[in-house]
């Protein structure tokens, strides 16, 4: 049975705003260091955490949601590789991402906060 207009709808919405939750979940592992704290050995997310200084759970949380986009890999539980897309954010990348994710973070909230259509 084909999906409903209702739920073609939905999940239309929702690909529309995970652009905007990709873009500030890159930004968070970036500035926090993520990319170059992970390698391809697997790492707890405890002793991510500390590494990077950053709150267990919600680190956990946001390197769940980037394992399921193929930044990162979540090979056992609470156990995190790097991935392809991660080593484009690392610092020592031959063509390192960091500065684009870092530029479009701003320019994304920047954009938001001067959004306004009322008259």
């Amino acid at each position: 049975m084909p999906p409903s207009d209702d739920e073609v709808t939905f999940e239309r919405l929702s690909e529309m705003l995970a652009g905007f939750m990709r873009t500030q979940a890159l930004s968070v592992v970036v500035n926090l260091g993520v990319p170059d704290a992970v390698s391809m050995v697997p790492t707890d997310i405890a002793e991510l955490a500390v590494r990077v200084g950053a709150h267990e759970q919600s680190l956990y949380r946001l390197m769940r949601f980037l394992a399921s986009e193929g930044v990162f890999a979540e090979v056992e539980p609470r156990r995190f590789t790097g991935a392809a897309l991660s080593k484009g954010l690392r610092s020592d990348a031959r063509l390192s991402a960091r500065w684009l994710v870092l530029r479009q973070a701003r320019s994304s909230i920047a954009a938001g906060a001067r959004l306004c259509i009322r008259s």
